[in-house]
């Protein structure tokens, strides 16, 4: 969609432009580096100040927690629910922006950031980034040249005390009545229901249409997938000639070499279909 263009109706609601996830123009130079420390240790050594983060989505919603220590003493927390064609990619880099954004403004000139999301955690060191979250995550590092970052990928559900609350401010986030967070619409989101938006219609008109019945009665589902490959299949499932599709599939399963190299009787299962239980039986004077 282009900016002039108008809403369209997808997955239960009007969807713009204005409210889908941009895609960044490949300008930026990454930032990160000269200030932040991306490392991928599975080893956790608590600093005076560190943060835990995390994201969730389930189908009672997507949210994000933070919480942040100072030695053993929680200094702040912050709970957020989106909306649910949110991410959980998107919940986490979020979460993370969410404690940049506090240290940043904080008298802390240093913070280890833990996260067990790996994706958020090695997409901040990507030069050309294609969220706006880790965008905006560089940008802000870049602002403050004079702190340091220390972001850290740790796994989940391993004994990490501030990983676990975390994750249990993350769920509590699907109790809030209202989204606190807009974050845009991603493009996977779009995909995905335009696809079933699509696939939909498709089946809708296969089963009301009043052609190709024949073909209908061996394939009723539609699918981007071929059901079968065998030109020869194709061209009597499709109505090309008058003898019975149940005989068609008994004589290619009794005679292999009609089938394509790349199509065999089981691969298509039409063993099955073609009563191997129960063989038919076949008229050999008929002359086909």
């Amino acid at each position: 969609m282009n900016q002039g263009e108008k809403s369209i109706y997808i997955g239960n609601r009007y969807v713009s432009a204005q409210d889908v996830e941009p895609k960044n123009l490949k300008f930026h130079i990454n930032p990160v580096y000269p200030t932040t420390n991306i490392n991928y240790e599975q080893s956790f050594i608590p600093s005076e100040v560190c943060a835990f983060t995390d994201g969730s989505k389930t189908e009672d919603g997507v949210g994000m927690g933070v919480i942040v220590y100072r030695g053993s003493t929680p200094v702040w927390i912050e709970v957020c629910r989106l909306h649910t064609y949110n991410t959980v990619f998107q919940a986490e880099a979020l979460a993370i922006l969410k404690t940049i954004s506090w240290f940043r403004d904080s008298n802390y000139n240093t913070i280890d950031i833990y996260s067990d999301s790996q994706s958020s955690v090695t997409a901040t060191a990507v030069l050309y980034p294609k969220s706006p979250l880790i965008l905006e995550i560089q940008n802000i590092c870049n602002m403050m040249p004079e702190k340091t970052i220390n972001l850290y990928w740790i796994k989940a559900h391993v004994g990490f005390f501030g990983n676990e609350v975390a994750d249990t401010l993350a769920g509590a986030a699907h109790e809030i009545a209202i989204c606190t967070e807009n974050i845009k619409i991603p493009k996977s989101y779009l995909k995905i229901n335009l696809k079933q938006e699509i696939m939909s219609k498709w089946q809708r008109d296969w089963d009301s249409d009043e052609k190709g019945r024949f073909t209908y009665d061996i394939c009723t589902k539609v699918s981007l997938d071929m059901p079968f490959r065998n030109p020869i299949l194709i061209y009597f499932a499709t109505g090309g000639s008058l003898l019975p599709f149940g005989l068609v599939i008994s004589i290619l399963v009794n005679c292999p070499y009609l089938l394509s190299s790349e199509t065999t009787a089981k691969e298509t299962g039409l063993e099955k279909s073609a009563g191997k239980e129960d063989p038919v039986e076949l008229d050999t004077s008929l002359i086909l």
